[in-house]
């Protein structure tokens, strides 16, 4: 099992900050918090490119959640 945390709780901090913390703290992998300056479908693909990076290099894992009408799936993988 893997211990995650959902990055909500720091959404007034840089993405930056947050990952560093989490990955301090001995979590394993994230859900990223997708509001505010963390990251948004309107980001660069650099910037995109770059907080990839920085999970990958904090050896975080993100969580996706698939939903699918009511049924919500949740898996772990590093190649999201």
């Amino acid at each position: 099992m893997k211990l995650g945390f959902f990055l909500n709780a720091y959404r007034n901090f840089p993405i930056e900050y947050t990952l560093n913390s989490i990955a301090g703290q001995g979590y394993q992998g994230i859900e990223l918090w997708a509001k505010g300056d963390h990251i948004s479908p309107y980001d660069s693909e650099m910037r995109l490119r770059d907080i990839k990076r920085m999970i990958y290099k904090l050896g975080l894992e993100r969580s996706e959640e698939r939903r699918v009408g009511k049924e919500c799936r949740s898996r772990w993988s590093p190649y999201h």
